[in-house]
């Protein structure tokens, strides 16, 4: 039963994740993200994932700088220094092998996207991050992460088809008058 339990920690903060991938604003993207990490963070302790778990309560941290850099509306590249010193102190403290690594990737890749207006690009990263997270779910046994990454890699393609299928039509559409 508890093995359930633990698994459906990680069902439930995959839901929230995806579901910030079709927000337009970003200010919900990244509560919704915020949520989803701390869940994780949860998740991945229980299962022995030291530094995944640590990987994602930094992601937190890096959101709220991200929501800071908003605020000011201006590029704030300084703090893309801070995250890879955050980033460097969880893999100095908690590295456990390749698998830490890989932990520390799947957060820093789709928080650097984040950076961007484009959703394209911060889509794309969610799907990296999500396949580098598949990838340290099979190190810990998170059969969760595993199957969810899955259909998230899958969902956020077609969101990204979908969008460019609508923009496509609206140029045509432009190009018709």
């Amino acid at each position: 039963m508890t093995s359930i339990l633990i698994q459906a920690i990680a069902i439930i903060a995959w839901f929230i994740i995806t579901a910030s991938y079709y927000f337009k604003k970003k200010l919900y993207f990244i509560i919704f993200q915020l949520v989803a990490y701390v869940l994780y963070s949860i998740h991945l302790y229980i299962l022995g994932g030291i530094t995944g778990a640590l990987s994602n309560i930094f992601s937190i941290l890096i959101l709220f700088l991200i929501l800071y850099k908003e605020k000011k509306q201006k590029p704030c590249y300084y703090i893309i220094g801070i995250i890879f010193l955050l980033f460097s102190i969880v893999l100095l403290t908690t590295y456990d092998g390749v698998a830490s690594i890989i932990s520390v990737l799947a957060c820093i890749i789709p928080i650097l996207t984040n950076w961007q207006n484009n959703f394209y690009v911060i889509r794309l990263g969610g799907i990296a991050g999500a396949i580098l997270w598949l990838i340290y779910a099979i190190f810990y046994g998170s059969y969760s992460i595993i199957f969810m990454n899955t259909i998230f890699v899958i969902i956020t393609l077609y969101s990204i088809y979908r969008q460019r299928k609508e923009e496509k039509n609206d140029g045509l559409q432009t190009n018709d008058k």
